[in-house]
């Protein structure tokens, strides 16, 4: 018993190395990284380490910490009050048009009671967005840079000739007429951009 014990201790490190060594063959390339980063497909990827297989139930945080992590950072209060209105990614020029507002029609979704916000991407350019680009968050942000809300996209966007529409629901009961300004981030691969659409006003439905 005690020799099958050193036997296993013995190859268990060997078998890690092996697995590793297999990782680092097969790694992806910058561009297919930053694909499946934009289009959040990490798990098309490999797992980059051998002791959290795909199977793992952690597999998705690790690959996404890995993989991503510099999309992940969070932006800082002087980023946000100074994030530009528009943003030039790969040579192209983008911006947001935002709508903002609060739903007063009788409802049993507590969705829609909160304040809600459209968000459409578009390229200056006229032509459709890059497939690779993506919006994953959105901060409201007063004119002295505190930070009303944070929230992320989580609904699919709906993709029209140049422009890619996102909603997000939920948001703080602001009233109607308050004036914020909208902040975006934006993936390209694990590149974030950040950019701003200043001095919305708070709309209302009936």
């Amino acid at each position: 018993m005690k020799q099958l014990l050193v036997i296993t201790a013995l190859v268990s490190p060997l078998c890690l190395i092996a697995s590793t060594q297999v990782l680092a063959q097969t790694q992806p390339t910058e561009e297919q990284i930053q694909q499946a980063c934009a289009n959040r497909q990490i798990d098309k990827l490999p797992a980059p380490f051998s002791d959290v297989p795909k199977e793992h139930w952690a597999s998705e945080a690790v690959a996404n910490l890995y993989y991503c992590k510099s999309a992940r950072r969070n932006a800082s209060t002087s980023e946000l009050k100074t994030a530009p209105d528009k943003v030039t990614i790969n040579g192209r020029s983008y911006a947001i048009d935002t709508y903002l507002w609060r739903n007063f029609m009788p409802s049993t979704t507590a969705n829609n009671k909160g304040m809600m916000a459209s968000v459409r991407l578009k390229a200056q350019d006229g032509k459709p967005v890059a497939s690779t680009l993506t919006a994953d968050k959105l901060w409201l942000i007063k004119s002295n840079g505190e930070t009303i809300w944070e929230t992320t996209f989580s609904e699919q966007p709906r993709i029209s000739n140049s422009k890619v529409e996102m909603v997000v629901r939920g948001g703080p009961n602001l009233e109607p007429g308050s004036v914020v300004d909208v902040v975006v981030r934006l993936q390209n691969g694990n590149k974030t951009y950040l950019v701003r659409s200043p001095s919305q006003t708070i709309q209302r439905t009936y």
